[in-house]
């Protein structure tokens, strides 16, 4: 365990910046993606995230071209069914991949706040797209993402995986939703 402190004033530390700290934070040194060497406070994403991402992916392509229509149609919970989970891992990596635009042209991270409410709030309107198509969605997003993530400059990916690591690892999110779909077509 190494220690790390922090310099700055306390307002910003809710705005991403350091922040004064008497005492030192402990942390694990390494952390699993994110390398911190002390006094620069430089770091390096493990780029295993890539890996994770393509077979999320794959995963995901897999699944939506064995099921049938009627099976894309099955329940998953109360409120969704299996396109409406997979139009809504489209909808968040969509998000990602706004995020990746707005953060490569400011040069900074710019990551505008969406609340999770959206997810009730998209429901409806994701359980209107034709199952097949929500599925297509899902995969065909979640690999141009996986694309523009293993291509994007270090410095900013760094900045998003600091912000949000499932930003970065959208395998994370993706075998959640992909473990539930299975569970419930199981059932």
């Amino acid at each position: 365990m190494a220690l790390l402190s922090y310099r700055g004033r306390g307002r910003n530390r809710y705005r991403g910046r350091p922040f004064i700290r008497s005492t030192p934070i402990p942390i694990p040194t390494p952390t699993p993606i994110l390398l911190v060497h002390l006094g620069e406070l430089q770091m390096t994403i493990d780029r295993s995230f890539v890996e994770l991402n393509r077979a999320s992916s794959r995963r995901m392509r897999e699944l939506v071209t064995r099921l049938s229509d009627e099976q894309l149609r099955h329940r998953v919970g109360k409120e969704w069914t299996v396109s409406s989970t997979l139009a809504h891992v489209a909808f968040w990596d969509a998000r990602v991949i706004h995020l990746l635009d707005a953060t490569k042209r400011e040069g900074k991270l710019c990551a505008p706040e969406i609340d999770v409410s959206a997810n009730d709030i998209l429901n409806i309107f994701l359980s209107a797209i034709p199952p097949r198509l929500a599925g297509q969605m899902a995969f065909q997003t979640a690999e141009a993402l996986d694309e523009m993530l293993e291509n994007f400059p270090a410095n900013l990916l760094e900045e998003i995986y600091a912000r949000n690591e499932r930003w970065v690892i959208r395998a994370l999110h993706r075998n959640d939703h992909l473990d539930k779909i299975e569970a419930a077509l199981k059932s």
